[in-house]
């Protein structure tokens, strides 16, 4: 899938602007951070993302020609998409505006009503209409193939979407969505997306490039823009008003972000061409700065990959240096670590629970008991102390477990960072919190330069880089101790 999602790009670039911005959307595209990880995943997404280029790719055909078998399958393609995710409906905006482009405009780059005849306007709408019928039925027949249970189960397939619906509005209150607590709409994805998603080089270059086409869209009125845009625009202002921001969500208009942000590095070629016609070294400048920080950057993501998962060096670690009989302790909410034998390794603390006396009772008795506190990612530690109303007493354990006051000193810490070629990207989960990383903890600082870019969204790091700390209680406070360090 994500190389027919490449070659895609690549036919809508060359067909609705130029082979050139067609060759370098599909290389940012391959070279993209998020559609690496995403692939890597097996997400969904990536499905879901080459269906609605698909689709997009027969509808500006339909804008251009509305030839019957390109509205058949941009059906079909559509069919697919809604399958794979239901969020991908306001696609239905643009298959639809495509067919009403071809009946309402003259033949041609650019929307125009003014010059078609009379005669082959009834001609236009006449085949539009049996074209959009036929459309719909291709779709219809495509959802029953793929996703039957659609039409068997009806009420529940509509339940399933109501609640993930109540969960991106966070009227279902699920732990892991409690990290966009008081995260800007917009401005979270745009900033998430453009650092840590494509890099930020690439990221300031297809916001540029999304600004341009709107730009284009309303002065030049070009079918190919007004057909992305219909799909690009609504989908943005829809999920990016969503106050669950996971990154993987802005995937589905990425590939017409790279279009866009490549046809704004050849308008700045050629502008440069017109002014330096004899610097040529000037002229492809901005395109290989582009080119040089995202493959940098790509290159020293992948980096993640190599070596042990941080999970399994938390596993080896304890295997190596615990004693036999030990007790280790992790946050619920968490990955489990793989077991070593002859360690106790299945005692959670439930620290998401609402702040009481029970939760406090249990999580001190733990402490008392445990030889070992284990954090396995910033799921728990970067989310709760940012809701001091709602745990302020989670807020100081956590707190004092990072300071040394509960008698737990950092013993290992792992992960596998993004960095290469002297430059370190470091993702820092204590960025929005009041306080810092423990004692002895060192940032990653393999390179010459540490690029550090702030927040990254959870979803980029927890799965596959997470940052891993193992605590040793050294001072063996007891359970009253505890209450007391914690207030709790």
């Amino acid at each position: 899938m994500p190389e027919t999602l490449k070659f895609l790009v690549f036919l809508i670039g060359r067909a609705v602007f130029s082979s050139r911005v067609g060759l370098l959307a599909a290389l940012l595209s391959a070279i993209a951070v998020q559609q690496i990880q995403l692939s890597h995943f097996f997400a969904v997404e990536t499905f879901m993302t080459t269906f609605i280029v698909a689709t997009i790719f027969y509808s500006l055909r339909v804008a251009q020609e509305g030839r019957r078998r390109d509205s058949v399958l941009a059906g079909v393609m559509f069919g697919f998409a809604v399958a794979t995710k239901f969020s991908v409906l306001p696609l239905g905006l643009a298959l639809v505006l495509s067919h009403l482009i071809y009946s309402i405009s003259t033949k041609g780059d650019r929307f125009d009503s003014d010059g078609i005849g009379s005669d082959a306007a009834a001609g236009r709408q006449w085949d539009s209409f049996k074209n959009i019928v036929i459309t719909a039925v291709a779709v219809l027949v495509t959802l029953v193939i793929t996703q039957p249970y659609m039409f068997l189960d009806f009420g529940t397939y509509v339940d399933s979407i109501s609640t993930q619906g109540e969960m991106v509005r966070r009227e279902v209150d699920f732990p892991f969505t409690r990290q966009y607590e008081d995260t800007p709409r917009y401005i979270y994805q745009i900033l998430q997306l453009g650092t840590w998603g494509l890099g930020p080089v690439l990221g300031i270059t297809v916001w540029l490039g999304l600004i341009g086409a709107v730009v284009a869209g309303v002065l030049a009125r070009r079918k190919a823009d007004l057909v992305i845009l219909a799909w690009v625009l609504p989908y943005l202002m829809i999920t990016g008003w969503f106050d669950v921001k996971f990154m993987r969500y802005m995937m589905p208009i990425v590939p017409f972000l790279i279009l866009y942000g490549a046809r704004v590095l050849w308008w700045a070629f050629e502008v440069i061409k017109s002014l330096q016609p004899n610097r040529r070294w000037l002229q492809v400048l901005p395109i290989s700065l582009v080119l040089l920080f995202t493959v940098h950057y790509s290159l020293s993501f992948m980096n993640v990959y190599q070596g042990q998962h941080p999970l399994n060096e938390v596993s080896n670690w304890l295997e190596l240096n615990a004693r036999p009989g030990s007790s280790v302790v992790q946050e619920h909410w968490e990955e489990g670590i793989p077991s070593v034998v002859g360690l106790r390794m299945h005692n959670r603390a439930d620290l998401y629970n609402g702040e009481n006396k029970k939760k406090f009772d249990e999580l001190t008795a733990l402490l008392t008991e445990s030889e070992y506190f284990v954090l396995l990612s910033n799921r728990l530690y970067a989310t709760i102390p940012r809701l001091p109303e709602r745990y302020p007493l989670t807020t100081v354990f956590y707190e004092k477990l990072f300071s040394g006051e509960l008698g737990y000193d950092l013993a290992f810490s792992n992960g596998r960072y993004v960095g290469g070629l002297g430059v370190d990207y470091y993702e820092d989960p204590f960025t929005r919190l009041d306080f810092g990383p423990p004692e002895r903890f060192q940032e990653p600082s393999a390179g010459l330069f540490t690029a550090g870019f702030g927040w990254a969204d959870e979803s980029f790091s927890v799965y596959e880089h997470p940052q891993t700390f193992i605590f040793f209680n050294k001072d063996r406070l007891s359970a009253r101790q505890l209450h007391d360090e914690i207030g709790s």
